[in-house]
């Protein structure tokens, strides 16, 4: 009779264990996801500041000051050349 009562509590145990389980891991998915990126983000190379992390960039649209000068150079030149087109 113990034996029956061992084997009811471990099933019961064994079919609530995943449900257990995934909810935990829910809760610890929604709160952690944001803290984690953080954490990652914080440890690349270059190390940015905890600003600057939050603070969207500057909208540059993927060009720097350098790609600027070189695009009015090359203008100069084919103006110069009289190949622009």
């Amino acid at each position: 009779m113990m034996q029956k009562l061992d084997k009811e509590k471990l099933t019961k145990a064994a079919k609530e264990w995943p449900t257990w389980f995934l909810k935990k891991a829910k809760v610890v998915a929604h709160y952690g996801f944001i803290p984690f990126v953080i954490v990652v983000g914080m440890r690349t190379e270059p190390r940015p500041s905890l600003v600057q992390l939050f603070m969207p960039p500057s909208p540059s649209f993927g060009m720097t000051d350098d790609d600027d000068n070189e695009e009015e150079e090359e203008e100069e030149e084919e103006e110069e050349d009289g190949t622009r087109i």
